[in-house]
């Protein structure tokens, strides 16, 4: 009696494994693009520009199922020059990054969010964009264009 209540308890403590043992598969990572809607600055080439004192503002970061299965954000943290500055768990993920007692010069902005998709595997995604701060709106790039929505698409790859 003693041994089948063994059993029945090592049983018990191997069942929550069976769950975790049937996950689906862990490299089958989402399929989505990003929309990030910018103000506060203008784009040239590539590269954001900022006037010194001005607000460079996220307005918002979304995210857009390639397939049929619905996709969503999670926590989305925002990193200046590499260094985290805050986190939003807010739809729609805005966040502004003050310019003022920025010297003029290039800096970088990250912003990392959970990605969820339906039969996916959870994942993690950074957006990197190059910002240059400079000392006046005469030092803005010719033939620069105000900042818009800016269309991503991912290059995914697994963590090493």
């Amino acid at each position: 009696m003693i041994l089948d209540m063994k059993r029945l308890y090592y049983l018990l403590l191997a069942l929550p494994l069976a769950f975790f043992a049937s996950c689906d598969d862990d490299n089958d990572l989402p399929e989505v693009t990003f929309d990030v809607t910018m103000s506060g600055g203008v784009e040239s080439e590539g590269q954001i520009y900022v006037v010194q004192g001005e607000t460079l503002m996220v307005d918002e970061v979304k995210v857009t199922s390639d397939t049929n299965s619905a996709a969503t954000l999670g926590a989305t943290t925002y990193f200046w020059n590499g260094l985290p500055v805050g986190t939003t768990i807010v739809v729609p993920f805005a966040w502004e990054f003050n310019t003022t007692g920025l010297e003029p010069g290039a800096y970088s902005m990250q912003i990392q969010t959970n990605v969820y998709q339906t039969d996916k595997a959870p994942a993690v995604a950074l957006l990197s964009y190059r910002i240059n701060v400079v000392a006046s709106a005469d030092d803005l790039p010719a033939g620069s264009v105000a900042l818009g929505t800016r269309t991503v698409t991912p290059q995914i790859s697994e963590a090493k």
